[in-house]
Parts: C-alpha cells; sequence; structure tokens
C-alpha cells in the first residue's frame, strides 16, 4: 500500500546535499507524485526558497487495471532517465 515512514532526517540531508544555501532550487520525485508533494512542503518550512515537485511522479497515477507506467509521469511523458 501507500505506508511509507517519514525520514526524520530528511531535510538535514537535502540541506547538506545542497551546500546549505536555502535559494539553491531542490527538485524532488516519486513514484506518484505524491509523497514528493508532502516532502516539499516540508523542505518549504524550512526554509527552502525554490522546490519544484516533478507532477505525477516517475511511474505516473494508476490507470483503470491500478497499473502505473501506462498514463503520466517522467517515463510516460518520455524524459530522459536511465537505470543505475
Amino acid at each position: 500500500g501507500d505506508d511509507w515512514e517519514v525520514n526524520p532526517d530528511f531535510v538535514d540531508e537535502v540541506r547538506r546535499v545542497g551546500g546549505g544555501d536555502p535559494e539553491r532550487p531542490v527538485a524532488i520525485i516519486c513514484g506518484s507524485g505524491r509523497r514528493s508533494v508532502e516532502a516539499g512542503e516540508a523542505l518549504e518550512a524550512a526554509g527552502f526558497k525554490d522546490v519544484i515537485n516533478v507532477l505525477h511522479g516517475f511511474e505516473g497515477e494508476r490507470d483503470e487495471q491500478m497499473h502505473r507506467n501506462t498514463l503520466n509521469g517522467w517515463r510516460v511523458d518520455g524524459l530522459p532517465w536511465e537505470q543505475s
């Protein structure tokens, strides 16, 4: 399901990766675009000024068969990505 745990160190980790600059743009993405909304709100509450959420996430919303990767999302929209 959609059970997931909040990482209590998330904001600190983003701050560290970004060099501590609250003006630096931060783009966030998740599978469906829902968790990243909450993550973005947490960053904004912590003082980040330029938070970009990737709408519909990587795999997109579920279709009528409850499958992702068919309607929308980064992958379906044909944007570049690679497996690592």
